[in-house]
């Protein structure tokens, strides 16, 4: 029946549901409990909600083993509401792809009104293993869902963790008509970032990125600066990344610059466009005695004690699932290690590379 009536909507056949419903809201009473239940790229598990308008405590909760939204999962969903004045409060607490650590709660109204959905956040906290964010005490977020222009408003949030700062804020109607900012100071990587496999960063972001692609604006910007980068325990220094463009055309110009004391180390620059799902790059890459140690825990044990200094400058261009390149490197003092073998091998005090593949 239920598929019947909502072709997205995929349910097993042995699910609950009872209950009475009124044309008095305070004389009506729901409870179901679903198994699993799918619609379009939704995916619950242990599904149970419970809505009952007599209920002096709250009117409404709603719990679930697991919510699935493409690769992102949340489990042990617990959500209650009750009708407060002219507007309904809701609490709303879990936990982020089955790890207890990393848990999420937050204090929210809705109310409607003029055709619009108006959701104020009072209070959210997500927790990791390393630290703790909370929604700034005097900057509480406002989200409007406007049901005549079916568009979405959310009004600046800032979240923080001591001094590291994330502020978002930004508009979205459709995929022609969007907006948003990303604010970020102080933020550590190393407290934000998953753990990856032989794979360790460090480094203090500070950054504001904006994307207006709107009938007044077609315009993006990014301004980055990675302090004190650390790859795999070796200092790089300080990574800065800027970039403009025009978003109705969809072609960006981007530089990347790491400089080590006074030194330029690297020096990225070039374009970037898209058109039909399809990504075309144009990027000079420069590199002056660039340390390259970084590489060695990427041998996961099988070759270690990588050193060497790179020098030199390469094209890389064509579509992004077939790109082409070419051009000159020196590599100074090579060195590795195989403790397989129980021996090291280097190469001549400078070797030089000549890279080229055309499609």
């Amino acid at each position: 029946l239920t598929e019947a009536l909502f072709p997205s909507l995929s349910t097993p056949d042995d699910f609950f549901l009872s209950g009475f419903i009124s044309s008095d809201v305070k004389e009506s009473a729901v409870a179901f409990d679903i198994p699993i239940l799918l619609y379009k790229d939704y995916k619950f598990k242990g599904l149970n909600y419970e809505y009952d308008s007599s209920n002096t405590i709250y009117t409404s909760f709603l719990s679930a083993d697991e919510i699935r939204v493409n690769s992102l999962v949340a489990n042990e969903i617990f959500m209650i509401s009750t009708p407060f004045n002219n507007e309904s409060k809701v609490r709303i607490e879990g936990v982020l792809n089955n790890k207890e650590s990393n848990s999420f709660e937050a204090n929210l109204s809705y109310t409607l009104k003029d055709e619009k959905t108006i959701v104020d956040l009072s209070k959210f906290k997500i927790n990791n293993q390393k630290v703790s964010w909370e929604l700034n005490s005097e900057n509480s977020g406002q989200f409007i869902f406007n049901s005549l222009s079916n568009s979405f408003n959310l009004e600046q949030v800032l979240i923080n963790n001591s001094d590291q700062n994330i502020s978002l804020s930004g508009y979205f109607k459709s995929k022609n008509d969007y907006d948003f900012q990303i604010k970020t100071n102080n933020v550590l990587l190393q407290d934000v970032l998953p753990e990856i496999e032989n794979f360790e960063l460090k480094a203090k972001l500070d950054s504001e990125i904006s994307f207006y692609n709107t009938p007044l604006r077609n315009d993006s910007e990014v301004k980055m600066k990675f302090s004190n980068l650390n790859v795999n325990d070796i200092e790089l220094g300080d990574l800065l990344v800027n970039s403009e463009g025009n978003t109705g055309l969809s072609s960006y110009r981007a530089n990347a610059s790491l400089q080590k004391g006074t030194e330029e180390q690297m020096n990225l620059s070039g374009g970037i466009l898209v058109h039909d799902k399809r990504t075309t790059l144009n990027l000079d890459l420069k590199l002056n005695k660039m340390d390259m140690s970084f590489l060695s825990k990427l041998g996961k044990g099988k070759i270690t004690e990588i050193t060497s200094l790179l020098t030199g400058s390469f094209n890389l261009w064509g579509p992004l699932n077939n790109l082409s390149h070419s051009g000159n490197l020196t590599l100074d003092n090579f060195n590795m290690t195989v403790p397989y073998t129980n021996a090291s091998y280097g190469l001549s005090e400078s070797t030089k590379l000549t890279l080229s593949l055309i499609h």
